[in-house]
């Protein structure tokens, strides 16, 4: 029996053995792995709240600078004419010639594109004729509009006394323009 005896007394102190290795090793290796494990949860919580946070802020920035930036957009379109009809642009010019006190024709003409041109354009030649002092005040009109307007000629010329016999509609105190514009379309 004594065989018996060591071969229990071998189990039992592999058994106390084991039990004081998992005790004093591994369950305090488990538990610091479980306390990892549960801090790495924690913190990838926070980053995924941090990244939502972030995400909303971003989102809300952007549509604010999005609104902002459509409404420059529709001011800016305003600048530029419909190149397939261009009428409130000439309703725009036969106003304000009426509103100075000058008679205008209008015509639509072509204009050379240069490479310098960035956008597209239309090309307008203006005869106008009045008092050159209203003629001066159309064209300050036209160049503070909310047109973008290039002026590329323009020809003065008095009207000449020949001229004044003729037509009895004019006075020598007039003046005959020949506009050449260029506006910038959509």
């Amino acid at each position: 029996m004594n065989h018996k005896k060591q071969i229990i007394l071998i189990s039992f102190a592999f058994t106390i053995a084991f039990l004081l290795v998992f005790i004093f090793i591994i369950y305090p290796f488990l538990k610091d792995i479980k306390k990892a494990s549960d801090e790495l949860i924690l913190q990838k919580e926070k980053l995924t709240l941090k990244r939502a946070n972030l995400e909303e802020i971003e989102k809300s920035q952007f549509k604010k600078h999005y609104e902002d930036l459509e409404s420059n957009f529709n001011k800016m379109q305003q600048f530029f004419i419909s190149a397939d009809a261009p009428v409130d642009f000439i309703e725009f010019l036969e106003k304000t010639a009426n509103e100075t006190g000058l008679i205008i024709d209008i015509n639509i003409t072509s204009l050379n594109a240069s490479k310098d041109d960035f956008w597209n354009f239309l090309g307008f030649r203006l005869t106008v004729k009045g008092p050159f002092f209203n003629f001066s005040k159309f064209l300050q009109k036209i160049e503070t509009s909310h047109y973008l307007v290039q002026i590329q000629n323009i020809n003065i010329r008095k009207v000449n006394a020949e001229e004044a016999i003729k037509d009895k509609s004019l006075s020598e105190k007039e003046v005959f323009a020949d506009l050449i514009l260029k506006v910038f379309t959509k």
